[in-house]
């Protein structure tokens, strides 16, 4: 918002107070909120601009995911406003998309899944998720990634590995169409060799990837 000081913050159980990250502070994503709707309005903007394919929206999901957060303390009253407000984010930009450039590409860094239905709807206005450093095997995690997710035509499921073996059996995993190998700090800085070749999907009209 050009000022971190103008940033409306996650008002429960005080202003500012909830923290995902080290030396942040959780925004106010109530829905209809000032922060959601400004968000909104600089993505509508990148969907008029034409000039990238879509947005990857990091920790955003049903829930927090990072234990900072503390996400199981919370009164299920606030949990179920902060899943209210991520789902109201996804809706607005759904239907701009909709409207603006259907072929624009919605990913969440977030299961839409918390453990209870209550978020689930948010699927439908995503094209797909990011599982990152998911457990190889584990059946809740196979469950995300063979989601449907929404209707536009171009689902995307990323998948982050600890490593290149597990980042080609994540490959074959149901639902999956994008991995990477990311091992350890370094390699976040610095990409590594595509672990499986790259493969054209195809699934976006011409006229709206740039």
């Amino acid at each position: 918002m050009n000022d971190p000081t103008r940033v409306p913050l996650w008002p429960y159980p005080r202003e500012g107070e909830r923290v995902s990250y080290p030396k942040t502070h959780m925004t106010d994503m109530r829905p209809g909120s000032r922060w959601i709707l400004h968000v909104v309005d600089y993505v509508e903007q990148l969907m008029r601009d034409g000039q990238v394919d879509g947005v990857f929206l990091d920790s955003l999901g049903a829930r927090p995911w990072n234990k900072l957060a503390d996400w199981e303390s919370w009164p299920q009253q606030e949990k179920d406003a902060w899943t209210d407000g991520t789902i109201d984010l996804v809706r607005r930009l759904d239907e701009k998309r909709r409207a603006i450039n259907p072929g624009f590409i919605i990913v969440s860094n977030g299961a839409w899944d918390r453990g209870d239905a209550h978020g689930l709807s948010g699927e439908r206005y995503v094209d797909g998720i990011m599982l990152e450093h998911p457990k190889l095997g584990s059946k809740w995690h196979e469950k995300q990634a063979g989601k449907p997710f929404g209707d536009l035509g171009h689902r995307r499921v990323l998948v982050v590995a600890h490593g290149p073996d597990e980042a080609r059996a994540w490959a074959k995993v149901n639902g999956v169409t994008h991995v990477c190998s990311q091992f350890g700090a370094q390699e976040y800085e610095h990409p590594t060799e595509p672990p499986v070749p790259f493969e054209p999907l195809r699934d976006r009209k011409a006229s709206s990837s740039k």
